[in-house]
């Protein structure tokens, strides 16, 4: 007689068969991530310019022991340096601690020099401990820590009810870089009136053409080729053939525009067509002047990457007295200060295109159209993180106390000090206090729903500044969100910000919740520029056998002139779809042999 099949096997067996299992993943967290977080945005904060911060080493301390050791010796010295007649009892690390809590310590040894002063020093950081598989032991209490869903990469405004301007977005650690389109107008030396598309970049507190990052980094004949451009947009004395070219000359002062022999010359079907030349052109001709020195630009200024560098610094500063030259350099290493390690490896893109920011910056604008019409709203383009965002908590001390050195021209070493050295509890404080770590309140063990809480709040996130910031179209049920979020689990008192993640949802790769790409497609929107290409190409060979072949001699010089010329400037354009080398921007422009100047 076989035996019956008893109810607890017959419940195991439906549900194994039928359920499909949860993912591990979603209900840990890990000490590693955490640390390995933090890590980043502090080698993202080294600095080899005006002042050097360099990371020698990391050293973690685990150990309860040698924790509790370590922060009793720093109080002990702290104490030493403060208000006298301290004594053992005010160090609550010499005690045993009733509201303890589970700690690791990282360890950073520092380098830091300026103005020929140098030292090495030590900054303990405490990080938390996770206990339990997805809890934090601190102060006595316990927490647990709600996912965070952040945006993948970029995001647009579209979804946004405040801005008329259209606008692309890249997070980063620190803060978000935003690329704004514009449509202006330019006059040529006809007096004829022409559309300019220009993409200008908020970085920081100032609104500046994005192309003038790439201009002052790498000079302008090399900003030119980086684009594409080299030959196609010509600084010239005179204006070129005005059947073929539109000629603009820079919108200089009143006072001093006659002395001025500079035009900016382009062909006329590759400047209607594409919005980057347009871009280019418009930063040329609204950038080529001196603000507050007298006297006139050559074409010979404009060729020197130190012209290009000052007029960075004037858009930052419009102080006489300032060093706007210095200021230009602070704000280029402050701008790639601010594409962290983090940002870099977490972006789909390919090595070559995500490599540095300008590439960025370049990428961005290029592929404006696709990534204005990207979806805010899928879920499937967002990622979740715990660790990012204590670690963005720490992020922001740090980076704030750095940029405040580059506007110190005061700095000294006690300042670089000063800036790098926190309270080693500094973290933990942050994390209690943070609206995304919330105070264990369960009083049954069934707490595995306490690992799938997330929110769209908090640290980096949306109503980080405000809740009424948030518009109303963010908080409706989006149809990705299937598989992904719980449409029952959302926040009585945050519909649709706040909610729980699915026990079996998928993760990808560093915590992504789709497989989603970046967009790399200008090569498909410049098509059209290899079909001209081919037919420059065809022209050229037509032209080479009538003449060698067909003995035809009827086809003038200029025609395989023009079709050589066209040829250049697609080939020029069509280059920038593959890597190319670094620029080496120590290379003085003039005397290089890189430029030719054809006087007319």
């Amino acid at each position: 007689m076989s035996s019956m099949m008893d109810q607890h096997k017959f419940v195991h067996d439906f549900a194994a068969k039928t359920t499909i299992p949860f993912n591990p993943r979603i209900f840990a967290r890990s000490d590693a991530e955490i640390g390995n977080a933090v890590k980043k945005i502090i080698l993202s904060c080294q600095r080899d310019a005006q002042f050097k911060i360099l990371v020698k080493g990391f050293t973690m301390i685990d150990g309860f022991h040698d924790v509790n050791e370590t922060l009793r010796l720093y109080q002990d010295s702290i104490s030493k340096k403060g208000s006298k007649g301290k004594s053992d009892e005010d160090n609550r690390f010499a005690c045993i601690d009733l509201k303890g809590s589970a700690l690791r310590l990282l360890v950073v040894t520092y380098f830091a020099s300026i103005k020929g002063q140098s030292d090495t020093f030590d900054v303990i950081i405490a990080l938390p401990r996770v206990v339990d598989k997805f809890y934090f032991y601190l102060n006595g209490n316990y927490y647990s820590s709600m996912y965070q869903i952040v945006d993948g990469s970029t995001y647009n405004n579209m979804t946004s009810t405040k801005s008329d301007s259209h606008c692309v977005s890249l997070k980063t650690a620190f803060h978000p870089i935003r690329i704004f389109r514009n449509i202006n107008k330019l006059v040529d030396t006809k007096e004829e009136f022409h559309d300019a598309t220009h993409y200008d970049c908020l970085a920081f507190t100032k609104v500046v053409p994005t192309s003038l990052y790439v201009i002052a980094q790498y000079g302008l004949y090399h900003a030119l080729e980086f684009f594409g451009m080299s030959n196609v947009i010509f600084i010239s004395d005179s204006e070129m053939d005005p059947e073929r070219y539109y000629s603009f000359q820079p919108q200089f002062r009143l006072e001093v525009i006659q002395s001025k022999q500079i035009y900016i010359c382009v062909p006329k079907m590759i400047y209607d067509g594409n919005y980057v030349c347009q871009h280019l052109v418009y930063t040329l001709v609204t950038q080529i002047f001196l603000s507050d020195i007298d006297g006139s630009v050559t074409i010979q200024d404009i060729f020197a990457n130190d012209f290009w560098v000052y007029r960075l610094g004037c858009c930052y500063t419009a102080s006489k007295t300032a060093d706007k030259f210095l200021k230009g350099q602070n704000v280029l290493q402050s701008l790639r200060g601010v594409y962290d390690i983090g940002t870099k490896e977490d972006i789909r893109l390919p090595d070559y295109i995500k490599r540095d920011i300008f590439r960025i910056l370049q990428w961005m604008v290029c592929e404006f159209n696709n990534l204005r019409l990207k979806d805010n709203l899928d879920i499937r383009t967002k990622k979740i993180n715990v660790a990012d965002y204590i670690a963005a908590m720490y992020a922001n001390k740090l980076v704030y106390g750095i940029y405040s050195l580059s506007d110190n021209p005061r700095a000294e070493l006690k300042s670089i000090k000063k800036a790098l050295i926190t309270n080693p509890m500094y973290l933990i404080q942050k994390i209690t206090k943070s609206q995304l770590i919330n105070f264990r309140d369960t009083v049954t063990d069934m707490d595995s729903i306490v690992a799938l809480s997330c929110t769209y709040k908090g640290e980096t996130g949306i109503g980080e500044n405000s809740p009424k910031s948030i518009p109303r179209i963010l908080r409706f049920l989006d149809a990705s969100n299937m598989g992904i979020l719980d449409p029952d689990g959302s926040s009585a008192s945050d519909p649709g910000i706040s909610g729980s993640l699915v026990p079996s949802a998928k993760i990808y790769g560093n915590g992504f919740l789709g497989d989603y790409k970046e967009p790399v497609t200008w090569a498909d929107e410049y098509s059209q520029l290899f079909d001209n290409y081919k037919k420059q190409r065809g022209l050229i060979d037509v032209i080479k056998f009538q003449k060698n072949v067909l003995g035809q001699m009827s086809c003038e010089q200029v025609d395989e002139h023009m079709a050589k010329e066209g040829l250049e400037m697609v080939k020029s354009m069509v280059d920038i779809l593959e890597p190319v080398e670094d620029y080496n921007n120590e290379i003085p422009m003039e005397g290089s042999g890189h430029i030719v100047y054809e006087w007319r």
